[in-house]
């Protein structure tokens, strides 16, 4: 039994608008479609509102240059490869502005997933620091494989592949000295090619000055609760050398996260060492600008980040007491890790008649290192022959000379050039844009497994000689071209057509040693290729100036892999599979959407909302083997996403503008996959595996009133950010299946609370900030080594953090 209730009140004139929303949901599907009913009956009440606020001239004779109004702005954004404002782009797009970046504290890809709805972060609390970040969008979301949201800084994709026995996910870079953040919801295939399956996420940068020197300084000092403090400090400076030839632009910034967990002594409970989980960044950039001449411009540019976790931040839950801040890592060894990579490239922009064409070259270089302690895990999957001896249990050891390091490396080189011609007529009724692109990335990530207790007392081999050695090469190549083309059929409504095709090549190698190495595969390689085709077709309506609904059908994808062989050990009964599983292909998603975006009132109000359903087809599936731990991928899944985003932003006064963002995903399963004799999924389970799934539900909101201080201005601010648990039901869930684990629940529902006050003082910006305001502290991605364990480890929020900021632009 499940079912919703609306109730829409709306007084054209006075602009009295109550939307109430009431719903009440079971793990049925039946919601589901009442749901959408009532996003699409939105979007169309959203159209009939612009047309009235246009038709009955409502705002006319405001004083839209008045000093007091705070006029909601609009952001220029280049999700369709041209500058545009974002109100006229016909995709579900959220655009974040250096001036909401601020606001809100937005500084990591973590932080945007938190302020926008639709987008999942996902970490993992298991042994190690966090460096396997996922982010999915609109539940399109895979812990293997190439990545199913694209990350791209500027024009440069810069995400990588996850591969076997890999612990490292996509990088992802820092927010300091941004032009603005573009989240572009669905899939983004024709333009941006391979790895924008769900959508994309994009960081531009600002240009060099060449007309005015431009410069920024900002600090922040804060403390959090039951924890060490932190602090950040970074500069920015630009303008030009030779007016309107020659400008520059560069930054510097460095931050330290003071830690709140503490690593202690399992056997004894006392600090090894306080607030250990700390991390350190620093994000370097420099761009020169030259124009020759007015219809060439040569922007060469770097960017560079590090960032060093110094320990993990996962607790044990046996151990700590989260209602007191007091939360304990029981390792017996620190888990640091570097995670650093730099970006050169070269963008040219020239412009030759009615068209502009551009050449990105870019090279991108990553580099780091991991150690992970894998003790409890190693205990126990080997308990059950040799125990550390703790009466505990087989997972829990005796002494610190039973600890069990992993340590993984990467490093990552890749080459991308991109050419592409546009037209740059705006009121054309023919707009197009046509290009190429090529990539080409190499890959190595080696992975050593230590076990000085299993090595000697097991095995019967030196302690200093690994378990197991492995390293796996891949390489990457796609070739791709691209066209799109907007057709204005009648003055409101145009007609979009995309299509991209490419070329893709992935090829690895690898080498393995060590006792638990498979003596078949001591080298083994593999090679995998194909030529997809994604096609997009879309109609843009513009019913006033202030209106636009539009419908979108397009293709997304990621590229598929060859499969290393197994067993990787050999197991009691062996391996059903004594030969290397063939390649898997790459995956793919349709999507339908239904959207429309809206300004009101001279700006004032701002209504966007969309409905879309995704048809995700031959997913890259994890395949385990019951009798033996091992497994590879295969395209053997299907599965459908649906739901509505819907953001409101009004500005009720000159003083008091509130706004709010709801966001629905029902994301599951639709084809029942067996393998080895065990269901793998079923049809109706909620995509991911716990604790690795998506919340249905993420809604947040704010309140900001500004004032003046004498010849000054002020404002406070307060937001709140809601996740949802999945009710699922879950493929984890299913007795006798190698995934069982029934004591790993879902993410509990939780909600976060921040409080901002900032006074602005000519140039200078000072603000007082209290993050986590009620303190939340919801035990998050659960973790246990193995069914039996009953070592559990969790994440959570950072606790209260009170804050100062200070920031000077010139």
């Amino acid at each position: 039994m499940c079912y919703l209730v609306a109730t829409v009140k709306v007084q054209t004139f006075a602009w009295n608008i109550r939307l109430g929303l009431h719903p009440i949901l079971n793990s049925d599907k039946c919601g589901t479609h009442q749901l959408s009913r009532v996003a699409i009956a939105s979007i169309l009440l959203m159209g009939h509102l612009a047309v009235a606020d246009q038709a009955l001239g409502v705002g006319e004779g405001r004083n839209s240059t008045d000093e007091t109004s705070d006029v909601l702005q609009e952001i220029v954004v280049s999700a369709t490869r041209r500058n545009e404002e974002e109100s006229k782009v016909p995709i579900s797009i959220v655009a974040l502005d250096p001036e909401a970046l601020s606001t809100s504290g937005i500084k990591s890809i973590s932080d945007v997933a938190s302020h926008v709805p639709g987008i999942e972060y996902d970490t993992s609390s298991g042994f190690g620091p966090n460096t396997n970040a996922n982010v999915a969008i609109r539940g399109v979301n895979s812990n293997i494989g190439t990545s199913t949201t694209g990350i791209y800084l500027d024009d440069v994709p810069i995400q990588t592949r996850i591969v076997a026995l890999s612990n490292w996910g996509n990088p992802f870079p820092l927010l300091f000295d941004v032009e603005r953040v573009e989240v572009e919801r669905g899939p983004q295939g024709t333009l941006f090619g391979a790895g924008a399956e769900g959508g994309a996420i994009r960081l531009i940068s600002p240009d060099p000055g060449y007309k005015t020197y431009t410069a920024m300084a900002h600090v922040e000092l804060a403390t959090t609760q039951g924890g060490a403090p932190s602090y950040e400090g970074g500069i920015a400076v630009g303008g030009p050398l030779l007016a309107d030839t020659v400008g520059f632009r560069v930054s510097a910034w460095g931050r330290q996260d003071g830690g709140y967990v503490d690593r202690v002594n399992p056997f004894t409970n006392g600090t090894v060492e306080a607030d250990s989980n700390s991390t350190r960044s620093y994000v370097l950039r420099g761009v020169l600008g030259f124009r020759p001449s007015t219809a060439i411009t040569i922007t060469p540019s770097i960017f560079s980040q590090g960032i060093r976790y110094n320990d993990s931040g996962a607790y044990f839950e046996y151990l700590s007491n989260p209602a007191r801040n007091d939360y304990e890592n029981g390792r017996l060894l620190q888990q640091p890790a570097t995670d650093n990579f730099y970006l050169p490239s070269l963008n040219i922009e020239g412009i030759l008649g009615n068209a502009n064409i551009t050449s990105i070259t870019a090279y991108f270089h990553r580099w780091g290192n991991l150690t992970q302690d894998a003790t409890s895990y190693n205990g126990a999957i080997l308990g059950p022959y040799l125990s550390y001896g703790n009466p505990l249990g087989p997972e829990y050891p005796a002494r610190y000379t039973d600890a069990g390091p992993i340590y993984n490396e990467t490093k990552v080189n890749l080459f991308t050039q991109e050419i592409r011609v546009s037209s740059n007529e705006a009121s054309a009724r023919l707009r197009w844009t046509v290009g190429a692109f090529y990539s080409q990335s190499s890959q190595t990530d080696t992975l050593t497994v230590m076990s000085p207790f299993y090595a000697v007392n097991l095995l019967g081999i030196p302690a200093t000689d690994p378990f197991l050695y492995s390293q796996i090469n891949s390489r990457d190549t796609q070739i791709a071209v691209f066209a799109q083309i907007d057709y204005r059929i009648a003055p409101p409504l145009t007609l979009t057509l995309g299509g991209r095709v490419s070329h893709n090549v992935a090829r690895f190698t690898q080498a393995q040693s060590g006792p638990v190495a498979s003596a078949e595969f001591p080298n083994a390689s593999g090679e995998q290729s194909e030529t997809p085709f994604i096609p997009k077709v879309g109609l843009a309506y513009r019913a006033t100036a202030s209106n636009l609904v539009y419908l979108s059908v397009s293709k997304g994808y990621r590229v598929g892999g060859a499969n290393q062989p197994i067993p990787l050990a050999p197991a009691p009964g062996g391996c059903p599979l004594s030969e290397q599983p063939p390649p898997f292909s790459s995956d793919s998603v349709w999507s339908y959407e239904l959207g429309s975006k809206n300004r009101l009132r001279d700006g004032r109000v701002r209504l966007d909302g969309d409905v879309f359903f995704v048809d995700w087809r031959n997913i890259q599936q994890a395949l385990y083997f019951t009798s033996c731990a091992s497994g590879f991928i295969a395209n053997t899944g299907s599965a459908t996403t649906r739901g509505f985003d819907l953001l409101g932003d009004v500005e009720l006064t000159d003083r008091l503008t509130v706004g709010a963002s709801v966001s629905y995903v029902d994301a599951y399963i639709s084809k029942t996959v067996t393998f080895d004799g065990a269901t793998v999924v079923q049809a109706g389970d909620a995509i991911g595996t716990l604790p690795w799934v998506g919340s249905p539900w993420n809604i947040s909101g704010y309140a900001q009133y500004g004032f003046p201080v004498g010849s000054d201005r002020a404002y406070a601010r307060i937001e709140t950010f809601y996740s949802s648990k999945n009710p699922g039901p879950f493929n984890s869930l299913i007795p006798g299946t190698p995934l069982y684990a029934p004591d790993l629940p879902a993410n509990p529902a939780y909600n976060r609370l921040d409080a901002r006050f900032d006074w602005q003082h000519s140039s200078l910006d000072l603000a007082l900030f209290v993050n986590n305001l009620t303190n939340s502290h919801p035990a998050l991605y659960r973790y246990q080594d193995s069914v039996s364990s009953t070592i559990f480890t969790d994440t959570t929020l950072r606790p209260r953090t009170f804050g100062f900021t200070a920031t000077y632009k010139l």
